[in-house]
């Protein structure tokens, strides 16, 4: 299973009052991305606040995303416990999920590289969906290095495809690829989505993109097109500008990254006449003030729509 294109962490929106997940808005979120061009997404990621999450309303989610999202659903099943990784996965293959992706176990931080890789391998074995490890160490405390990608590659075979990568480390993705060049490389870093694709690796995972899928699709396009034919630098570095743009005011938000990208994309579903979309979040994280909400709503009309 080879992925093509950058793949949306999609936020789950919750209802008002009560808290539980608001399956209408999420099918509106994934019709969204859809209709501007992406191809894959991710359900229950990080920005999709997996750990606030029971295991029914993961499995809940996974189904809307892949019922109604008709590109490649790729289903986070990240879990410290090995068999509610394992149910997960098995899950996300019944509701037709194209692949799953993998943290390693996290809170018990600092582990050594043989306890990490026997844990992955304890959920790999069992798993019959092409896999994406996930390596977050800034929120794991444990870090899945070339070595170990590159081992777990070799021993599962079919199953280990590729991995996401959010450390921050480019020469570290570097390193990812060519431990198993056979898998794919993706990144978590907005802000270096072109570099990512000039130094030979296949894409971006977004969170913050969200609510501009277009510009993150536009960018890749105009990549390939400039690969193949040199016509695409004007395209690449145009979107590559509203890319940085909208990088820069949301990173100045006034509130954490995830209230932040429920904000923004409720603001475009409202431009497309879909005004339910909550921008409520559970706790830890708090709602985001009408205030704030209103200056990322008119940082997006500033030319970046």
């Amino acid at each position: 299973m080879k992925l093509d294109g950058p793949v949306f962490a999609v936020p789950t929106p919750f209802k008002a009052g009560d808290l539980s997940v608001d399956a209408e808005a999420l099918r509106e979120c994934v019709r969204f991305l859809s209709d501007k061009g992406a191809q894959n997404i991710v359900s229950c990621g990080t920005t999709g606040e997996f750990s606030s999450l029971t295991k029914e309303e993961r499995k809940e989610i996974t189904a809307v995303c892949a019922k109604d999202f008709p590109g490649k659903v790729i289903c986070h099943i990240s879990s410290c416990c090995i068999s509610e990784s394992v149910e997960l996965a098995k899950h996300a293959k019944e509701v037709g999920c194209a692949g799953v992706l993998l943290l390693p176990a996290y809170y018990f931080a600092g582990m050594g590289e043989d306890g990490v890789e026997s844990f992955l391998a304890a959920v790999l074995k069992d798993c019959e969906l092409p896999c994406f490890l996930y390596n977050f160490p800034k929120h794991t405390g444990n870090t899945i290095t070339a070595n170990m990608y590159g081992r777990l590659g070799k021993a599962f075979p079919g199953v280990v495809v590729g991995i996401k990568d959010s450390s921050g480390d480019l020469d570290g993705c570097k390193a990812l690829k060519a431990a198993f060049p056979a898998g794919q490389v993706y990144v978590g870093n907005d802000g270096a989505a072109m570099t990512v694709l000039k130094d030979g690796l296949d894409g971006s995972v977004t969170g913050a993109c969200n609510c501009l899928p277009e510009v993150l699709v536009g960018l890749d396009a105009a990549m390939k097109k400039d690969k193949a034919t040199g016509g695409g630098h004007e395209e690449a570095s145009e979107c590559l500008d509203r890319l940085m743009r909208w990088h820069k005011a949301f990173s100045s938000a006034a509130m954490p990254e995830i209230p932040a990208v429920k904000s923004s994309i409720a603001h475009r579903l409202a431009s497309a006449g879909f005004t339910g979309y909550s921008t409520v979040c559970r706790p830890p994280f708090t709602t985001p003030s009408p205030e704030s909400t209103a200056q990322l709503s008119e940082w997006l009309g500033k030319g970046l729509l």
